[in-house]
């Protein structure tokens, strides 16, 4: 992976931004605090001068107004106008109203914070006129203002000088650090350092010695990493044709074991049907004997009665009983007759749909009921019970075959290892649907199975005893069936002494 060089941002720059913050909030602070102070100032002492002031317009009008010497009253008032900070004065007596109004026409009364005195003039306690007195903070906020100005050139001045500083200090103390990160650029590039071994006799320098260090050993380590890697690689391509002659080997050996496990399974399947011919064959020889027997009888019947209708004379009696026999005979033929046809029956369908290929809609109530009625003949006896809980008008467009060999082995390996040693025993099959979802439960009360065993169960050819008859393929196939040519799943839940419950679940195969 190839080094990314990161941003840089220079120390140097990041000291002038936090000096010039620094010197900036100081000057703010106390730039805000000074404004605020002369302000204070200002105040206290522009009301000061109206109280001053007010009391000498009192004094220096009384006269005038007493005497009624108007233009002594304009000359008094026109010399309070040398103070800048003074914008408006007014008099007024009794008499003529107002005698003198004055305003300096730059300032905006309504704008201007000013400061306003309003009294009565006296002569010798007899009122003579009142009067009306504006004054301006104006002239003292301009050279607050230009204070400011001031201030803030010093400010920049001090800052460009400040930053000059900085800048110079910098240089001189990271000039030793460029040269570092030029080796240390230069390392993580792979490249042969400058390796400058002018040190200074400060922590930089040490800084530098301790790197120089580190580099003579990492470009060791590299040395000697590279001469590794070529060794590795070699030892890597024999490694690798090893493994891919072993890998060959091992695909042959999982080609042999793959086709050995067809065989197998085809073994068992071929092992189960002969079981499920013989016991057909068996049941249907019970009925094929008695049918043989009573056409022998038959026979015999029918040459006595031959034989006495060829005689000369025959009692209706004995007729009669010739008849009832025949009769007899017919019907017992008739009935030992239709039960083969029903077990050739029951066996072809199970045989032919063994073979299907593809789908076909079948009840499946029905069909499981024709299932357990020829597996009743070889695999069950009276001390197994069936119970059967499924809607019996419920219709699916699956693989009949499939259902028969999960219902055979699970019966078979319920009844083999489930029942073994009990006295009875009962298999339960539910089923019940979601929409167009099966859902499937073949559980019996059997002996049930430990943590170890429900691990393994399906399994191909696992056997809880070696010596069993069995190839240990039962539940396998079972587990082939369900998610290969059915596409959906199986789960086992079992606990020892309780049972065992094998859960099927099929998708997509219900047709009402």
């Amino acid at each position: 992976m190839k080094w990314k060089r990161p941003r840089l941002k220079k120390i140097s720059y990041k000291l002038t931004l936090a000096v010039v913050g620094v010197i900036i909030l100081i000057f703010t602070t106390s730039t805000i605090l000074e404004i605020q102070r002369d302000r204070a100032i200002h105040h206290a002492e522009l009301t000061d001068k109206v109280l001053v002031l007010s009391d000498m317009i009192k004094t220096s009008m009384s006269t005038p107004l007493w005497n009624i010497d108007y233009e002594n009253v304009e000359s008094v008032a026109e010399s309070y106008f040398n103070d800048k900070e003074v914008i408006g004065l007014q008099v007024r007596d009794d008499f003529s109203g107002v005698i003198y109004s004055r305003f300096v026409d730059q300032f905006d009364l309504e704008k201007t914070e000013r400061y306003t005195s309003r009294g009565l003039i006296y002569y010798q306690e007899e009122l003579v006129g009142t009067y009306e007195l504006f004054l301006t903070d104006a002239v003292r906020s301009e050279r607050i203002v230009a204070s400011i100005v001031s201030r803030l050139a010093e400010l920049v001045i001090f800052i460009v000088i400040v930053a000059l500083l900085i800048a110079w200090i910098m240089d001189r103390m990271t000039h030793p650090l460029k040269l570092l990160e030029e080796d240390v650029t230069r390392l993580a590039e792979g490249k042969e350092r400058l390796g400058s071994r002018d040190y200074r006799d400060d922590e930089i320098g040490l800084l530098a010695a301790n790197f120089n260090l580190m580099g003579d050993k990492i470009e060791a380590s590299q040395k000697a990493l590279r001469v590794l890697n070529e060794s590795l690689e070699e030892r890597i391509l024999n490694r690798t044709m090893d493994l891919e002659a072993k890998n060959r080997e091992l695909n042959i050996a999982m080609e042999q074991l793959r086709e050995t496990q067809e065989q197998l399974v085809l073994a068992s399947k071929l092992k189960l049907t002969s079981q499920l011919v013989a016991g057909v064959a068996h049941e249907i020889n019970t009925p094929l004997g008695n049918t043989i027997t009573l056409v022998t009888y038959l026979a015999d019947r029918l040459q006595v009665l031959k034989t006495a209708l060829n005689g000369d004379r025959v009692s209706k009696q004995k007729m009669d009983l010739l008849v009832d026999d025949v009769t007899s005979s017919t019907r017992g033929l008739e009935r030992n007759l239709t039960l083969v046809s029903q077990l050739v029956n029951h066996f072809k369908q199970l045989t032919m749909e063994h073979q299907a290929k593809d789908r076909v809609a079948f009840n499946l109530h029905g069909y499981t009921g024709e299932v357990y009625d020829n597996l009743m003949i070889e695999w069950m006896d009276d001390r197994v019970t069936v119970d059967l809980d499924m809607p019996k008008d419920l219709m699916l467009n699956s693989f009949p075959s499939a259902f028969l060999e999960v219902y055979t082995h699970l019966t078979i390996n319920a009844v083999e290892h489930g029942f073994k040693g009990l006295d009875r025993g009962t298999i339960r099959l539910r089923a019940e649907v979601d929409g167009n979802d099966l859902y499937l439960e073949f559980s019996d009360d059997g002996l049930g199975m430990d943590r170890a065993e429900l691990d393994v169960i399906f399994t191909p050819f696992y056997k809880t005893n070696l010596l069993s008859k069995g190839s240990g393929l039962g539940l396998s196939i079972v587990e082939n069936v369900v998610s290969n040519q059915l596409g959906g799943s199986i789960s086992c839940v079992s606990t020892p002494g309780e049972g065992t419950t094998f859960y099927i679940h099929v998708a997509n195969i219900v047709v009402n």
